[in-house]
């Protein structure tokens, strides 16, 4: 009744032969030529050789992964009757059983067909760290149903998760078996009739994604010149991209090549020796009997030429003495100590060297200090030595195991599985030609564009075809297409092969081929869409990216994306600005309040365009305005105004001067008192100069900004008048008339609209124009014209333009350009003044600059100096008269203390002498004057306002005593006799 168990080990896995990608025959040559060692011909051609790796074998178990089990009756000597079938699944341990930490088991009947157990997220990870040599296995039991009971058939011993395909004889029955883990296990639990269950796991969301990472591996492998690798993860893979439940692939490494472009380019590469595989390897070996310990060794790197090898070593104890026990497959991390049982040393850096064994090719020694090993083969099925331990090797393919001596001590070891599984499947000898047919065979894009301007197919025009994917382009055009022919290559691109596809205009336009600008064009489009930044970068060498400004800019995280958003805004051309509508700058502004620094670039190039003056705009001209600071009345134009802030925000408007600002915070902070504003009382943590609005323009808003993120209109005419000589008051008018503006300002101003309304870039323009009136000086009078020419010649090129002369009318009459019916006037004047005068060249010379006027033309007899003079000479004078009334106003930095009396003498003297000397240079020469003969106190209009005051006998006589009073250096004077000059 009960018969013996019978197991027939794995035998050629018949999944292979349906694949349409074979591996090559083995031989003693890779696909350049050059020899294997010796060991790996016996490997791959002797005993030893069995089926191939299956691509999961490489990697290493997870924490929760899918697994399944399927049983298949291949032929029964009686008739189809139900089975009851017992599955155990856990950690390998000794004597060719399953140890029961963590292990599953299942019992269940059994129909005729196929019989499919899956586990969405089994544990494995937790399971092979229970076993000696790190390995899950499953082994089965079954039993034929009867009508009135079961008849036991037999058992299996222990088979390693995953496996291949094999046949198992029982009881008269044959029974196809196969054990899958992550994505073949994945698409076989997809099958009607399959039984699925959690496997008791947290949640099957934690799983890994097979997919994903036996492509990751791929790209790894394929970049390491590992192609035997390659092509057992991409045979893994291929049942997936065949059910339609993967992508195909996708992943691309650094430069964006993807795993098809990468065998394109290893053909011209060498692959690596096969015992390089056992990098990363760990060989754990079991020293001594009596008090046995144990002791690892990770092979860092191997050298493929020499075979010598850097590793680091570790030793473990038991911390009681028996019999030895635990998982010692892995090399503890160095924070965590996963056995409990074991006490492990520091590790150790150790160098040594693999060399092979002349008497017998299977077998490698291994040789360090005090350390002499020799590595052989331990085939399927056979027996593997650990320590005194002996276990069957449950694989499909042929284990590493060492034995010899350490430190002197008999030492028995082995190889993680999956190092040997490395070592294997780069024994059977594949290349990049069989890899790229199995990328293309898993979906991959030929056309899938890399950094370089790459893809695989353009790639492999200008190389080599690995797995035909030239065949419709005819030989003379890829002869063509090598010599770098531009008419070639924009055919192919217009062909019914290139229509659609970026690559065959990305290849010649890195290589400067020219193109048509269309093309370039959308190769740019294709950049963004992806994601490729450095061939973005390339091709905005042709093409304007201004329109993907914010598109790049989303992405600027990015170092190379940044790099192309600073190109385009490099492109931007002040004759073309940038032009933003108020809610993408609103965008932009709480982008960069979000700390995405990469946006100060797009706002910078924006306010660029801003700050470009239009011909048709005025100059920016103020004058005789600004705020006072309200302690010692100086004008705050003239310095840095000052604010109090609580934080990062002003708490009021009101502005100081540095000196004053100074003063108030130490004296709060000297005597304990809070820090208040001096005008109206709020109270502010420091005091702070007021942000530049040309270096930080968002700062200067924010600063005065409301909590809520926006600035109330009195705050602005008040910081503006802090900032240019503009009275407030006139300000609030000049905006309520429309004239500053297109549309009325309200009462709170948002940032976008500070920007995009027109507000920043008037204040811009009229603080430049600001800063460059502080240093110009005092204009000479229109009479010294080449003088007066020279001033205002403020670009130093010898020449003025139309604008430049509108500036020094409106700057020398002192018109404010809020002055608006004014400007209009005087500008109307000078238009038909510099009209009249090209008029008059054209009659001279037939042809004239319409856009500037030089400094000889200026100064000729009739020339456009003289017509200035006739038009605006009385006018200039009376406004010098005024400058020198109002030149006492100065910076308190510049001014002197003098007594008050010097200062009326001074300035009656000034006045006059202002008045009086235009008029006696044009009695000199009459007739310059349209009215003239006329008495001065005609020809000299007195300004509303201003009277000159006449020196008095009274005057004389204190100015007679002021003299012989001592100076004020050498003297004492009171406060009411000192003022400010």
């Amino acid at each position: 009744m009960w018969s013996t168990p019978q197991t027939v080990w794995p035998e050629q896995d018949s999944i292979l032969a349906s694949k349409d990608i074979a591996p090559k025959e083995a031989s003693g040559q890779n696909h350049r030529g050059v020899q294997h060692h010796a060991w790996s011909r016996d490997f791959c051609e002797g005993q030893y050789s069995v089926r191939p790796v299956l691509g999961s074998q490489l990697l290493p178990y997870a924490e929760l992964e899918p697994f399944c089990l399927i049983l298949q009756v291949s032929s029964s000597t009686g008739p189809p009757t139900p089975f009851f079938v017992s599955a155990k699944v856990g950690p390998v341990v000794q004597g060719d059983q399953i140890g029961k930490e963590g292990a599953l088991q299942i019992a269940t009947r059994w129909d005729v067909g196929e019989w499919v157990w899956g586990i969405e997220s089994a544990p494995l990870r937790r399971m092979a760290q229970a076993s000696p040599i790190g390995t899950v296995g499953f082994r089965f039991e079954i039993w034929r149903h009867g009508q009135l009971s079961r008849r036991w058939l037999g058992c299996t011993t222990p088979a390693a998760i995953p496996s291949g395909t094999f046949k198992v004889s029982m009881g008269g029955v044959q029974l196809s078996v196969a054990a899958h883990r992550g994505l073949r296990a994945e698409v076989a639990m997809r099958q009607e009739g399959a039984h699925v269950t959690d496997g008791g796991a947290a949640s099957a969301t934690d799983a890994v994604s097979s997919a994903a990472s036996l492509e990751y591996e791929a790209m790894q492998a394929a970049a390491e010149g590992r192609w035997g690798a390659v092509t057992a993860l991409l045979r893994e893979l291929r049942p997936a991209v065949a059910e339609n439940s993967s992508q195909g692939l996708a992943e691309q490494d650094s430069s964006g090549r993807t795993l098809l472009r990468l065998c394109v380019d290893g053909q011209h590469r060498d692959r690596i020796a096969a015992l390089q595989a056992l990098e990363g390897g760990i060989l754990t070996a079991v020293l001594g009997s009596r008090r046995p310990y144990l002791w690892t060794l990770q092979l860092m790197a191997v050298c493929g030429r020499s075979g010598t090898f850097i590793g680091e070593t570790r030793v473990a104890v038991p911390r009681s003495a028996g019999v030895f026990c635990g998982r010692p497959w892995t090399v503890p991390s160095k924070t965590t100590v996963p056995w409990q049982d074991l006490i492990w040393s520091d590790s150790q850096h150790c160098q040594g060297e693999l060399q092979s064994v002349a008497s017998d090719t299977r077998l490698i020694q291994l040789s360090s200090d005090s350390v002499t090993l020799c590595l052989r083969p331990a085939a399927p099925g056979e027996d593997v030595l650990l320590g005194g331990s002996s276990f069957r090797n449950p694989h499909g393919f042929a284990l590493v195991s060492a034995s010899g001596s350490v430190a002197g001590r008999p030492a028995l070891g082995i190889f993680d599985f999956q190092a040997s599984a490395r070592l294997a499947v780069e024994l059977e000898k594949h290349g990049p030609q069989e890899a790229a047919a199995l990328a293309v065979a898993c979906d991959a894009d030929p056309r899938a564009l890399a950094e370089d301007g790459l893809s695989p197919f353009t790639a492999a025009l200008l190389g080599d075809d690995p797995c035909n994917l030239l065949a419709s382009v005819r030989p003379p055009l890829r002869i063509r297409l090598r010599r770098g022919d531009s008419e070639a290559w924009v055919s192919l691109a217009r062909s019914a092969d290139g229509a659609g596809h970026a690559d065959l205009v990305a290849a010649p336009l890195c290589r400067g081929i020219a193109l048509p600008d269309e093309m370039a064009k959308a190769l740019l489009d294709f950049c963004f869409r992806a994601d490729l930044p450095l061939l973005a970068a390339r091709a905005l060498g042709r093409v304007n990216g201004e329109k993907y400004l914010l598109d790049a800019a989303e992405r600027a995280e990015d170092p190379h994306w940044l790099r192309v958003t600073e190109t385009i805004t490099q492109q931007i051309h002040p004759d073309r600005p940038l032009r933003l509508e108020e809610g993408i700058v609103e965008y932009v502004l709480n982008q960069i309040r979000l700390h995405r620094s990469q946006f100060k670039l797009v706002l910078a190039a924006y306010l660029t365009g801003c700050a470009q003056t239009d011909i048709r705009d005025p100059p920016a001209v103020l004058f005789d305005g600004g705020a006072e600071c309200p302690i010692c009345f100086d004008t705050l134009c003239w310095g840095a105004p000052v604010c109090l802030v609580d934080g990062k925000c002003a708490v009021c408007p009101h502005f100081l001067c540095t000196g004053c600002a100074r003063g108030c915070e130490a004296a709060a902070s000297s005597s304990g008192a809070s820090l208040r504003c001096p005008e109206c009382r709020r109270s502010a943590s420091r005091v702070a100069p007021l942000p530049s609005l040309v270096e930080d323009p968002l700062g200067w808003f924010d600063c005065l900004a409301m909590p809520n993120g926006r600035m109330r209109r009195e705050t602005f005419q008040r910081a503006v008048a802090a900032t240019l000589p503009v009275d407030a008051d006139e300000l609030g008018m000049a905006l309520d008339s429309q004239q500053l503006l297109k549309t009325p300002l309200s009462t709170e101003v948002t940032a976008a609209e500070f920007f995009s309304g027109g507000l920043y870039a008037w204040l811009l323009r009229h603080e430049a124009e600001h800063r460059l009136s502080t240093g110009m000086g005092v204009p000479p009078p229109i009479e010294l014209r080449e003088d007066w020419f020279r001033h205002w010649d403020l670009s130093k090129s010898g020449r003025l333009s139309r604008r430049d002369l509108t500036r020094a009318v409106l700057r020398t009459l002192r018109v404010s350009s809020i002055n608006f019916d004014r400007v209009k006037e005087l500008r109307h004047c000078v238009d038909r003044l510099w009209e009249r005068h090209a008029a008059m060249r054209r009659n001279v010379g037939g042809h004239c600059s319409s856009q500037d006027i030089s400094c000889t033309e200026f100064l000729q007899e009739n020339g456009l100096g003289e017509m200035l003079e006739d038009e605006f000479g009385a006018e200039f004078t009376a406004a010098a008269a005024v400058a020198v009334a109002t030149s006492t106003r100065r910076p308190r930095q510049d001014r002197q203390r003098l007594d008050r009396r010097t200062v009326v003498a001074q300035v009656a003297d000034r006045l006059t002498s202002a008045a009086l000397a235009p008029l006696q240079n044009h009695a000199a020469r009459p007739g310059r004057f349209r009215g003239s003969g006329i008495p001065a106190q005609v020809l000299l209009p007195q300004p509303s306002g201003l009277s000159l005051p006449s020196v008095s006998e009274d005057s004389q006589d204190e100015a007679e005593d002021l003299d012989r009073s001592p100076s004020p250096e050498s003297s004492v004077y009171s406060d009411s006799q000192v003022v400010h000059l």
